[in-house]
């Protein structure tokens, strides 16, 4: 049988939709990145565009944090409709100073596993697992 995908309907927001195949053959939609969104230095809470559109940066003038939003938030923002559909996101921190560091904090029912303080003048990348009601987020690197 033919095989269609919708064509994204979000390129505005940044998110453009391929299949991943599962293991026993099912066909599940996963997101990718294509625009850059840029993150206020201040300690607002990240948003579900910002991770919909996978590539953050921001230029902290001091220590911030920023919370993701809250598990069921996330699965709903990224379609998730199976345990362990994922997605990759990055943060860039283009701030110079030594203290210009992001923490970032996990929504409610989120779990993060790995250091969560992205150092000036680094990046980070986080793969977020969702898990039925819940969500694990990785760093990757």
């Amino acid at each position: 049988k033919d095989l269609f995908l919708e064509k994204t309907k979000t390129v505005s927001e940044g998110k453009i939709n391929l299949a991943l195949v599962a293991p026993d053959g099912k066909v599940l939609p996963s997101n990718v990145s294509a625009f850059i969104s840029v993150l206020a230095d201040n300690n607002d809470a990240i948003t579900t565009t910002d991770l919909i559109k996978g590539i953050m940066k921001i230029t902290p003038t001091s220590g911030r944090t920023k919370a993701f939003p809250s598990a069921s938030t996330i699965i709903s923002a990224l379609n998730f409709t199976t345990d362990y559909q994922f997605v990759d996101v990055s943060i860039i921190n283009l701030g110079s100073g030594g203290s210009d560091t992001l923490e970032l904090a996990a929504g409610a029912d989120s779990t993060f596993h790995g250091n969560v303080i992205v150092r000036a003048a680094a990046s980070a990348l986080f793969r977020i697992v969702a898990l039925t009601s819940t969500v694990d987020i990785y760093r990757l690197a």
